[in-house]
């Protein structure tokens, strides 16, 4: 658990920005799927690269977007580091990238620099694939609604679905890892439910790691749809607390007691 906590944990949120390799095909696919402004001087090649790894995360998603749906381009922004993205989004030092859902879509933000990661050399990067959940998100609620979704959900769908396979095996051992090194607890529900990240890198770690754990709860006890089909409720005009309710059965705090129970 100590050695889990030290080398994953440490640089939670600062993870993987080690990009896919680019081919022509997939460059040009993206190309027709992402508007990439540049912020900052980059390499061509990088650039290349990291497009490829966008549209190797947007791919996955797509299944989760009705067809009705339609999208033009999304809008990118690549910055030259981590710093840079920051000061020009005002997004916290550990939260390395982003995305806004508008009127017009999602943006997304992204650090063009890269970090070998261990153990992981996948299609797409982690942070690409996060970021790229909420993006779908957004194209299915719109704008309006992804606000009224609590962040536990949000965080929590997208580090569900860019944590399956070997990081779901680390994220459950270093949940346990941080709390027991730092001799804390599980928030209670209701300052679980109205958290806003950007407090602090520990504090945000517990809350992302936390919602990764329950959603992965709600996905276990009902099936790999429930989180989709609460959004599609809220997209046909449903309140996000009715829709959980609907598609669950129990209200978040009965779902809450019942995880932190099992966990």
């Amino acid at each position: 658990i100590i050695i889990s906590d030290v080398f994953f944990g440490s640089s939670y949120l600062l993870y993987n920005r080690n990009y896919s390799d680019s081919d022509p095909t997939t460059l040009l696919e993206a190309q027709e799927h992402f508007s990439i402004k540049i912020h900052g001087n980059i390499d061509q090649e990088k650039i290349d690269n990291i497009t490829v790894d966008l549209e190797n995360a947007l791919q996955p998603m797509r299944a989760h977007l009705d067809p009705s749906i339609s999208y033009s381009a999304i809008e990118t922004h690549l910055y030259a580091d981590a710093s840079a993205l920051c000061e020009a989004t005002g997004v916290t030092a550990w939260s390395v990238g982003c995305m806004a859902c508008t009127s017009k879509g999602p943006i997304l933000a992204l650090p063009a620099e890269e970090l070998n990661m261990p153990f992981r050399r996948g299609t797409t990067t982690l942070l690409t694939l996060h970021e790229m959940v909420h993006a779908v998100t957004c194209l299915i609620v719109g704008a309006d609604d992804f606000s009224d979704i609590p962040y536990w959900f949000h965080e929590g769908l997208a580090e569900y679905e860019t944590r399956k396979g070997f990081w779901d095996f680390m994220s459950r051992i270093n949940l346990r890892g941080s709390l027991w090194w730092n001799g804390e607890k599980i928030m209670n529900e209701s300052a679980f439910y109205s958290y806003i990240p950007g407090r602090s890198l520990e504090e945000d770690r517990v809350f992302y790691l936390s919602s990764y754990e329950l959603m992965r709860y709600i996905v276990d006890r009902f099936d790999e749809d429930t989180p989709w089909d609460i959004l599609y409720q809220v997209r046909a005009g449903v309140s996000f607390d009715k829709a959980f309710l609907n598609m669950t059965g129990m209200d978040y705090q009965e779902l809450y007691e019942a995880w932190t129970d099992y966990f």
